[in-house]
């Protein structure tokens, strides 16, 4: 088999149609890498040196520590832990990713990591996770490792432990591993702040006396310039606008942080908030326990003594709690932290301020992807502690929701010195747009969109400005793969721990369901209305529109109970109604899921019911009702059940015997194993790649003893539908990046939906692109027919021959758009001039202009002028087809760039074809 190579893959990818149709057979992706995968895994280990292959290349001294943990790991986790401690210690990498599938035991496999690492000299471990997992971490942390000091930094008593922890630095981790656990909610709580100004006298000249009095004015700490606002100055801080102010002189900030003053409350009052919050205490006893231990004892007891509280003992020697209440106390304060000092500072910046850099010697993120956005706090928070740590281990089940923007921020958060090698650095203005957009044009896919509008005439044509709008698509590189993942993760599904103690795990074919017919036709109309008034807004560049008809789409059939009016989200006006359709009879699909509930009752297998209608239009309490009418003992887990209280609700409704458990699958997407229900039902997906695969797969996991049967209820012919499909398509272009290979091939690569809406939208109008609303708004058609004015031009073969003999070597074809196709030398002078756009823009007219007329010859100029670049096409007498002028490309190029684009005569063509090139190859 031919040596594989980048070079030898693009060729094979930017052959045209007409040439793969020459006597090849076409496979799929998927049918060719399981024909050919021995030898593709043979060239791949020829070229390819992994720094860590299989259980061969493990270390016996980390095997003989893990012997000693308590719970010890799997095979397949022990060689996880292996080859990433081999990327941080032989390897030397900064950062490493561990991708698991749900159930696969990260957090096990993180704690093993850790402790190695501690004998390895990083001594202490920080952890970044949900803050309803802080208490999960610590008990899975203790129950591992035989000796260890935990500590939680989830409560606003944060800033005083680590005040405590500084003043003993070398106590944790000397002997034995320390963890220190954050919630990410606490990590980016900022502290509160208050102005910070120095005082001084100044002669001011008062202007309705013009007299010069002597007054005190704030001034900057540093350099001692007064503060001021136009020619006035500031006297006093209650009259300072509240922000936080820099000095216009020396650029020094104007603030600090500091406590929020409130109503002073003494500590009696609040030591008995305090108490009143625990299970079997009460106002009376809260009062009495006050009376009769103290203040002192009681928050001691609360903050730091856990075990002091629960073994309290009265004066006759008797416990204050029995065995009961005691059990109910100590779960409840393991998981609420009370902090009943006034301390306040943000955790990150407090770690950044005040602990030596690599005093954490790994920094673990526990749902990494949760990090992944650019301009949230938590994930800033998490930039800002990453800094300041040796090394970075991410943890997560989903690495990327189909977007390369979604690993973007994650990386250079995660590996700054590795991206800002690459070139993704931020800017002289601290901004990291331009590396962003870079890294998306590098290795993800982006849409443009282009709008057209007239601009000033000149003699022998029209002038045109024409606007270009990038918007990411799904779908990252294969380079981007091996570049940023292969080098940094392992992999590890469900079936390499131990897939004998795995159960199987079935997603069946969507229940599809013919909605009655009265309600078939109320859809349909309010369907048709709704397209109609989303295609009009759409013709007008308004996209407002989308989210209110998708949702009205989306909820209705599943909500005809109750009648839809939907408006205009800006104008308010009623674009369309339709009537309460459903009564006290259960709908067609609401008596699918009561007979799958009740045959699954009949098993002893539990159901647990995912919907998103919960808002205005909630199912939930009407689905409990028909369950509850057939004998199903059902529960509705509510939001109100705050995140840490959910494990113990959930554990609490099945020791009472429940059959269905109903939700929203938000409200379970992290930390939860529901191992209690094998059985799920969606009911609808709703929109997120992330919450639906962490919710199909809460019950599928190592401990499961049943099959898992995961059910998907939907209308046909609806937006469910069309929903229900782009969602299967994005999770396969997820599942892509950890190693899974769809079955639809790189299709699910490059889908065209820059989000789930727009995409819906798309099926729903029975568009190709829906962005074409959009760009032909202001955009006038060139007519390049035969009978325009231009249709006398020379079509000179001369001309073509000289410039078929002058182009060097063989044409290496490169596919813009249509047919119209680059040479090398253009693809190389559009990369090193910076006009790819201008070469693209060009490809898009000449290949409208192809479809009208294929005997035309064109000369294509690039100018720059006065910082604006200029894009003309004449039709080789000097006479202009089009000339458009971009602001925005800069294009370096000290003179004209001048290419040609001319039918191509090569006999093997089965139709004309556009070529562009440069006069003489570069």
């Amino acid at each position: 088999m031919e040596n594989l190579s980048v070079d030898n893959i693009d060729n094979a990818i930017d052959l045209s149609d007409d040439e793969t149709d020459q006597g090849l057979q076409k496979i799929s992706l998927a049918s060719f890498l399981n024909e050919f995968k021995s030898s593709l895994v043979e060239q791949v280990k020829a070229q390819v040196t992994p720094l860590y292959k299989d259980s061969s290349d493990n270390n016996p001294y980390y095997h003989e520590l893990m012997s000693q943990l308590k719970r010890k790991p799997f095979e397949a986790q022990e060689n996880a832990v292996q080859a990433l401690m081999k990327l941080f210690v032989e390897g030397n990498r900064r950062m490493g990713i561990l991708n698991g599938e749900m159930g696969t035991g990260k957090s096990m496999m993180g704690i093993c990591i850790a402790n190695l690492m501690h004998h390895q000299g990083f001594k202490r471990t920080l952890i970044l996770c949900p803050p309803h997992l802080v208490y999960k971490w610590k008990r899975e942390i203790e129950n591992t490792i035989n000796d260890v000091d935990v500590v939680i930094l989830n409560g606003s008593g944060s800033i005083r432990t680590l005040n405590k922890i500084r003043e003993h630095l070398k106590r944790y981790g000397r002997h034995r591993p320390a963890f220190f656990i954050v919630g990410r909610v606490r990590l980016r709580m900022g502290g509160n702040w208050q102005h910070a100004f120095a005082r001084r006298k100044l002669a001011v000249v008062e202007k309705s006396t013009n007299e010069s009095l002597d007054s005190d004015v704030l001034c900057c700490g540093d350099c001692g310039e007064p503060v001021k606002q136009g020619d006035s100055y500031f006297h006093d801080i209650r009259d300072l606008p509240q922000k936080q102010h820099t000095c216009y002189h020396c650029n020094s900030k104007l603030w600090q942080y500091g406590i929020e003053k409130k109503a002073e409350e003494s500590n009696y009052d609040k030591l008995r908030k305090a108490l009143c919050q625990l299970p079997t205490i009460g106002k009376v006893k809260a009062t009495n326990l006050l009376n009769s231990f103290g203040e002192d004892l009681l928050l001691n007891s609360l903050e730091d003594n856990l075990y002091q509280m629960i073994n309290l003992i009265d004066e006759q020697g008797e416990f204050v709690f029995n065995d009961n209440e005691a059990r109910r106390l100590e779960k409840a304060i393991m998981k609420n932290e009370f902090a009943l000092s006034n301390v306040n500072f943000q955790v990150s910046e407090f770690i950044k301020r005040y602990f030596p850099r690599n005093y954490f010697g790994l920094l673990m993120c526990d749902e990494a992807h949760e990090y992944k956005n650019g301009g949230s706090a938590q994930g800033q928070a998490m930039g800002v502690v990453a800094s300041q740590c040796q090394k970075v281990l991410l943890l997560t089940g989903t690495l990327m929701g189909g977007y390369a923007s979604d690993l973007f921020y994650l990386l250079h958060r995660s590996m700054p010195s590795v991206m800002n090698n690459d070139g993704y650095c931020y800017s002289d203005h601290g901004s990291l747009s331009s590396s962003v957009q870079s890294f998306l044009e590098t290795y993800g896919i982006l849409k443009f969109s282009y709008s057209e509008k007239e601009a000033e005439n000149f003699k022998t044509a029209r002038g045109r400005n024409r606007n270009v709008s990038a918007t990411p698509a799904p779908g990252f590189s294969v380079k981007g793969v091996a570049r940023y993942l292969l080098p940094y993760t392992v992999f590890v599904r469900l079936e390499d721990i131990d897939a004998d103690a795995l159960v199987p795990y079935t997603e069946h074919d969507p229940i599809m369901l013919d909605m009655e017919d009265e309600l078939n036709d109320t859809y349909a109309r309010l369907s048709s209305k709704l397209k109609s008034e989303m295609e009009q807004a759409l013709a007008k560049g308004d996209r407002t529109l989308l989210g209110t008809v998708l949702s009205a789409l989306m909820s209705y059939s599943d909500s005809a109970f109750m009648p839809m009016t939907v408006c205009h989200p800006r104008t308010g006006n009623i674009i369309a109604e339709a009537d309460a359709l459903i009564g006290d009879e259960p709908s067609v699909k609401e008596q699918a899921l009561i007979d799958l509930c009740v045959k699954q009752k009949s098993q002893n297998r539990r159901v647990l019911v995912y919907s998103t209608l919960t808002d205005k239009r909630d199912t939930r309490q009407r689905l409990k009702e028909f369950l509850t009418r057939e004998g199903i003992k059902a529960e509705i887990l509510n939001s109100s059940v705050g995140t840490q209280q959910r494990e113990d609700w959930v554990i609490d409704k099945v020791d009472r015997g429940i059959d269905v458990l109903i939700t929203n699958p938000k409200l379970v997407e992290t930390g939860l194993d529901l191992l209690d229900f094998p059985t799920i039902v969606f009911m609808q997906v709703g929109y997120n790649v992330y919450t639906a695969m962490q919710a199909m797969r809460r019950s599928w996991r190592i401990g499961q003893t049943v099959p898992v049967d995961i059910f998907f209820i939907c209308y046909k012919d609806t937006a469910q539908q069309s929903c229900l499909e782009l969602m299967a398509q994005k999770i396969k272009v997820t599942q892509s990046t950890s190693g899974e290979m769809p079955n639809c091939g790189l299709e699910a690569l490059n889908q065209s939906a820059d989000n789930m809406e727009t995409a819906i939208a798309r099926k729903l109008l029975g568009k190709e692109e829906i962005t074409s609303h959009l760009s032909s708004q202001h955009e006038e058609k060139h007519d390049l027919s035969p009978s325009n004015s231009h249709s006398d031009n020379i079509y000179n073969k001369e001309i073509m021959a000289r410039l078929h003999s002058q182009h060097r070597g063989d044409i290496v074809r490169y596919r813009i758009f249509g047919n119209t196709i680059i040479t090398p030398g253009v693809k190389d002078l559009a990369e090193s001039l910076n006009c790819f756009w201008l070469v693209q823009d060009a490809a898009i007219f000449l290949s409208e202009a192809r479809k009208k007329k294929n005997d035309y010859f064109y000369s294509v100029t690039f100018s720059q002028k006065t910082g604006r670049s200029v894009l003309t096409i004449d039709d080789g007498n000097n006479r202009i087809l089009y000339q458009s002028t971009y602001n925005w490309v800069d294009l370096t190029a000290e003179e004209d760039i001048c290419l040609y684009l001319a039918t191509d005569d090569d006999p093997n063509d089965q139709k004309v074809t556009f070529v562009m090139m440069l006069p003489t190859e570069y």
